[in-house]
């Protein structure tokens, strides 16, 4: 696995590449290297209570760091330090689909903050207001709504994963035309501003122009 050093006061420090969760070995891979000291081989990170293992989940399984979804839980709070929420959605649907998550309820309500932390931002630019608040119960809807809206994509529903909330959220503007909302989710008070800074500055011919084009545009 390559990955990057620095140096530092006279110290190396080591930085692995992201390894998805999908990725197979190279993912238990990653993981062994999070968690074996000193490792000097392949051989040696396979190796647990001096038996080594063919593959890295088995020696993964060995150490215990596959029992109850911890792969899992791992997996999402390593990739909410750098990620967006819309990346852990993803990757909370691609867990769903395609590894075996055993509690997939409890895995959502560990990781339901990280999973909706834009969800307040996207609401925000969608109503042009920057004072919108959301309750818990809202932040909830809107993010499993994303995470169904991912599984859908993929040919399954949140129905698919029975233990999972369901989603009480329900799009009301133009159909939840996600495009047409976002193209209309302008920040008024800021384009006032701008436009009122513009104009100051314009030259004779601009200023011309300008109110000919806004002449045409308000009488139609």
């Amino acid at each position: 696995m390559k990955g990057w050093t620095i140096r530092k006061r006279g110290f190396a420090i080591g930085c692995m590449y992201y390894a998805h969760l999908t990725s197979g070995e190279c993912y238990y891979l990653r993981m062994l290297l999070n968690y074996v000291k000193g490792a000097t081989s392949y051989e040696h990170l396979r190796t647990v209570d001096g038996r080594e293992h063919d593959t890295f989940k088995d020696a993964c399984i060995a150490m215990g760091l596959l029992v109850e979804d911890n792969e899992w839980h791992q997996a999402l709070k390593e990739a909410g330090v750098w990620a967006l929420g819309r990346q852990l959605r993803d990757m909370f649907a691609s867990m769903l689909m395609f590894c075996e998550v055993m509690n997939s309820k409890q895995l959502w309500d560990a990781h339901w903050e990280s999973l909706s932390d834009d969800i307040e931002t996207m609401t925000r630019c969608k109503c042009a207001d920057p004072t919108v608040t959301l309750s818990e119960d809202a932040l909830k809807d809107r993010a499993l709504y994303e995470i169904d809206q991912v599984l859908m994509r993929n040919g399954h529903r949140l129905e698919d994963f029975p233990t999972l909330p369901k989603s009480n959220y329900i799009p009301y503007v133009h159909g939840g035309n996600r495009l047409v909302e976002k193209e209309l989710a302008y920040d008024w008070h800021s384009l006032t501003t701008n436009a009122d800074y513009a104009e100051d500055r314009l030259n004779g011919d601009q200023c011309n122009a300008y109110e000919t084009i806004l002449n045409v545009v308000t009488n139609k």
